[in-house]
């Protein structure tokens, strides 16, 4: 089920929003009549506290919360994914080693 609520107040990139009871933590959100997005990050009864990721001007008590009822993600394709070198790859186990399993003997 996906929730309908209202601003409470807006205080930077923190919104207020009350009749939120069927919404979940992490849960991303559209905020104001210009839909930003943003994530759940606290629930206190039927109140959600949102992370807003675009600015906040403009937005007003009164306009709605509504959620999604999806976590906040983002789409990765290989033009992204691809970027990784080798040498990279390399480094990333190198540094997973030697914090992680230094204390081995024998092995890099």
């Amino acid at each position: 089920m996906v929730d309908k609520g209202k601003i409470v107040w807006v205080s930077g990139p923190a919104v207020k929003a009350d009749g939120m009871s069927s919404t979940k933590m992490y849960e991303t959100v559209e905020v104001g009549e210009s839909k930003l997005i943003g994530e759940v990050i606290r629930l206190t009864g039927d109140v959600a506290f949102v992370q807003v990721y675009e600015s906040t001007s403009g937005l007003r008590p009164g306009e709605p919360v509504v959620g999604t009822g999806r976590p906040l993600s983002v789409l990765m394709g290989p033009g992204i994914i691809g970027k990784t070198t080798c040498r990279d790859c390399a480094e990333i186990r190198r540094f997973h080693w030697q914090r992680n399993c230094n204390n081995r003997s024998g092995h890099e």
